[in-house]
């Protein structure tokens, strides 16, 4: 196997809103269970220390360590040592969750998912035998077939009963209590007076605050009651056809029904 598929780093680059934390936490457990040291332990919260803590993983003579690193923003394809999971959405769900999520007004969100289309052409164009790529709807619908597909691509030997485990942790459900308990935790704590690290919050647009779990990454509100197509009636008929003006092209071109 080329120094250019040694799978030492593993890189989840993709368009956000699309599935990839889900996926970064699948992947974190699946080389745990295959008995790999993952690094890091503790999750960062921007691209950028994801990018320089791949610098260890170019270097580092250790064949059980992997580093999981988790980016948006656009990275080379040849990194060294190095594969790629991309996951993509069709980019109207992607827009309104990125607007919940981030607490965004349409038009910022509108810009926002303009970039995660280039994003998501820029990372599906990454070659075959470095890449593999993922839909949110297939994560959503048949989980257990997406986790195996990973475990072919790092060509990590995991009985299917042992992915199943490890899928119903990382169920919407489990990882919504999991939100919930966090959030409720650090509320108790701010009742109490009790300070708060900054490496448990993240900041909104508007200026609010969200929860951060440094062991997963997940953040509140990362799960919510959206469902698929949810925008029809979220977005108002203005909103609808500005979206529709600037994404159709994309939309159609990936395949996407236009309304």
């Amino acid at each position: 196997m080329g120094n250019g598929q040694e799978k030492k780093i593993i890189w989840i680059a993709s368009m956000p809103r699309s599935g990839s934390m889900w996926v970064f936490n699948i992947l974190r457990q699946l080389l745990v269970k295959a008995s790999f040291l993952v690094i890091p332990e503790n999750v960062p919260k921007s691209d950028q220390t994801m990018i320089e803590l791949a610098k260890q993983g170019l270097v580092d003579p250790d064949p059980q360590k992997k580093w999981v690193l988790k980016v948006h923003t656009h990275i080379k394809p040849d990194i060294p040592r190095s594969v790629f999971i991309t996951t993509y959405r069709d980019v109207r769900d992607a827009l309104v969750s990125w607007m919940r999520f981030m607490h965004s007004d349409f038009d910022t969100a509108l810009k926002a998912a303009l970039s995660m289309t280039h994003t998501c052409d820029y990372y599906t164009s990454f070659p075959e035998d470095r890449s593999l790529k993922i839909d949110f709807y297939d994560i959503k619908l048949k989980p257990v077939e997406v986790v195996c597909r990973i475990a072919r691509f790092l060509s990590l030997d995991i009985a299917e009963n042992d992915i199943s485990t490890i899928v119903e942790g990382l169920t919407k459900e489990r990882v919504k209590q999991m939100i919930s308990d966090m959030d409720k935790k650090i509320q108790h704590r701010v009742e109490y007076g009790q300070a708060l690290s900054k490496g448990e919050l993240t900041g909104n647009l508007d200026g609010s605050v969200r929860g951060f779990d440094p062991q997963t990454g997940f953040q509140s509100g990362h799960v919510s009651s959206y469902n698929d197509g949810d925008w029809r009636m979220i977005l108002s008929g203005g909103e609808k056809k500005r979206m529709n003006d600037l994404l159709g092209p994309w939309l159609q071109q990936k395949g996407y029904l236009l309304d």
